[in-house]
């Protein structure tokens, strides 16, 4: 789900929402733009289209869909023995993810941030407590920067060796131990990073729509970013290079690929070959990003060791990705944005194999 909480009747996503309109999520909200639905009439209908549509089930016998585009097509599967078969064939058509390396159920992965030294003794304190640990996240890997919001990460991901010190050691030493390290990316970048500015020089990020010369900044809470533009060959591969050189080469073991839902709909790619619509590039963006992380691994032949989750997706992106995550909760048994909507927002994400 997108935005600060999952239903705007809720007091604390009403607050949020009226401080920055559109920053409260409601419950038809979502991260996942995926047109398919499977009805007790055991058939399966899938949009092949990324453009914006609606649904109208109110008839009891047939369904209307209105769709923002002039072309696009659907599919239907009729599976007449039972629902269970029906979902596993949804789930083969959109793609399983593969089996979560082993190394994943040798214990509690640890969320935990503020450099090596804190890291470290967080783990000690939880293996003192008889806590197995099987890997370690840490999200500010890269280094912080600061906002009148507090701190935030900052977007430029390679190695921060003052905030970490002899991370580069110490990833090594724990995988020694059977304990993996993890850590945090996505497709955008800080425009007071270096990695920002090589790749601003190669023309790789989406550009303004209205000029098509110049990168796209989008304000992601007062610091700037461009969004790699993923229908660019160029930028795709150079993403992907990023990412071997300063993760896996590194010695990470998996990260967070998030983000991937926020690009705007007034940029556009420099691309102009790629005929879509702005929706459909906003619908198609995390696709892309997800599939992205996957060649990754793959290229390094690191598929089966390596475990990376995402929130954004659209049809298929069940087959690139290795884990799903279902987005920031309260830490509360609220229905609006604690436990409670995690567990029915799941019942609407995509299916893996039973």
């Amino acid at each position: 789900m997108i935005g600060v909480g999952r239903n705007l009747s809720d007091p604390l996503t009403q607050l949020v929402n009226l401080g920055k309109p559109g920053a409260g999520g409601d419950y038809h909200f979502t991260y996942w733009p995926q047109s398919s639905y499977i009805t007790s009439s055991h058939y399966l209908f899938m949009l092949n289209s990324y453009a914006y549509a609606t649904y109208n089930f109110i008839a009891p016998l047939y369904s209307q869909i209105a769709v923002q585009s002039d072309h696009f097509s659907g599919s239907i599967v009729v599976e007449p023995s039972n629902l269970l078969t029906l979902v596993q064939s949804t789930s083969k058509i959109y793609g399983l993810q593969p089996e979560l390396p082993e190394w994943v159920y040798n214990g509690a992965i640890l969320g935990v941030q503020g450099g090596t030294e804190l890291m470290l003794k967080y783990l000690d304190e939880a293996q003192a407590h008889g806590v197995s640990v099987s890997a370690m996240w840490i999200q500010d890997w890269a280094g912080k920067i600061s906002t009148s919001l507090g701190t935030r990460v900052f977007w430029n991901w390679k190695w921060n060796s003052t905030w970490y010190p002899d991370l580069d050691t110490v990833i090594k030493d724990l995988k020694e131990k059977n304990i993996r390290v993890l850590n945090y990316i996505n497709p955008h970048l800080n425009q007071e990073g270096d990695l920002f500015k090589a790749g601003n020089e190669e023309g790789i990020f989406l550009r303004q729509d209205s000029n098509i010369d110049k990168t796209y900044i989008q304000d992601f809470g007062e610091f700037y970013c461009g969004s790699i533009d993923f229908w660019n060959e160029k930028g795709y591969e150079w993403y992907k290079k990023m990412i071997i050189e300063h993760t896996l080469d590194f010695g990470f073991s998996g990260w967070m690929a998030d983000f991937g839902e926020y690009t705007p709909m007034d940029c556009t790619t420099s691309n102009d070959s790629v005929k879509l619509t702005n929706q459909e590039r906003h619908n198609m963006y995390p696709n892309l990003w997800v599939k992205l992380n996957r060649e990754a691994i793959m290229d390094e032949g690191l598929l089966g060791d390596i475990l990376f989750w995402n929130r954004a997706g659209a049809a298929g992106t069940s087959g690139y990705s290795t884990m799903l995550w279902g987005g920031d909760q309260n830490v509360d048994w609220s229905f609006s944005d604690g436990l409670p909507s995690s567990i029915i927002g799941g019942m609407g994400e995509e299916l893996t194999d039973f």
